[in-house]
């Protein structure tokens, strides 16, 4: 699930790989999600961008779904790969919002706006439309982002953009994705043709507070293991 957390992890991954990259490396992004926040795919998006802006051909590659903000990641890469049965797209953007609460239908702000961001309900006609008028702006920046990429293989626009999910084969039709293949038959085809196939670790800065938390770990890790052996 795509969150400011792992928006950062997969920034720092990417900071870790790019010095490592040599001429003619394929980069191959492994995306299996359903989604989630709006402003942290945007981040990982970039992050992408930032690979292939190094000359480096990337590949993504999804199992089971990459879904919403998940394939807005997928389609900054060169090439969309998805396993038979798989499921990507969901093109869109949704607000949750919920019943009136007590409280909430007295609660005072400066705009409708305020109010919607604020309590998460839309009551009155105002605020239905700042909802309204706020999905329709998130789901033109994230059709967008997939245009950048993937506009002139999109075939059917109307139906890639409606929300709805496709499964692999559908989804080859329509143009939001390349091919259809699994994870491992992918890599066995790169390491076939001579590519080496490594994952991507990141080694963690550390500090004194890190280096202590470790030190405490440890030490309460080694007194189960002897009050175990007491046992």
């Amino acid at each position: 699930l795509f969150t400011k957390p792992s928006a950062e992890e997969f920034e720092r991954k990417v900071e870790h790989l790019l010095p490592r990259l040599k001429k003619n490396d394929v980069v191959i992004l492994a995306i299996d999600s359903p989604g989630g926040d709006a402003t942290s795919c945007p981040h990982s998006y970039r992050q992408v961008e930032r690979i292939r802006n190094m000359g480096h051909k990337v590949i993504s590659s999804t199992e089971y779904l990459a879904a919403s903000c998940a394939y807005m990641l997928a389609s900054a890469a060169n090439e969309i790969t998805v396993s038979p049965g798989a499921s990507i797209g969901n093109i869109g953007a949704a607000m949750p919002l919920r019943k009136v609460q007590p409280g909430n239908q007295n609660y005072q702000a400066s705009t409708p706006a305020k109010r919607v961001l604020v309590t998460g309900v839309a009551e009155t006609e105002q605020e239905r439309a700042f909802v309204y008028e706020e999905l329709q702006r998130l789901h033109t920046f994230f059709t967008g982002r997939v245009e950048k990429y993937r506009g002139g293989k999109i075939k059917d626009k109307d139906t890639a953009y409606s929300g709805r999910k496709f499964i692999a084969e559908t989804a080859l039709e329509l143009g939001i994705a390349d091919t259809v293949i699994d994870q491992q038959s992918l890599f066995l085809a790169y390491h076939v043709s001579g590519y080496h196939i490594k994952k991507v670790e990141v080694v963690k800065p550390t500090n004194a507070v890190t280096k202590f938390i470790d030190m405490v770990v440890k030490q309460l890790k080694d007194s189960i293991l002897d009050l175990q052996k007491g046992l």
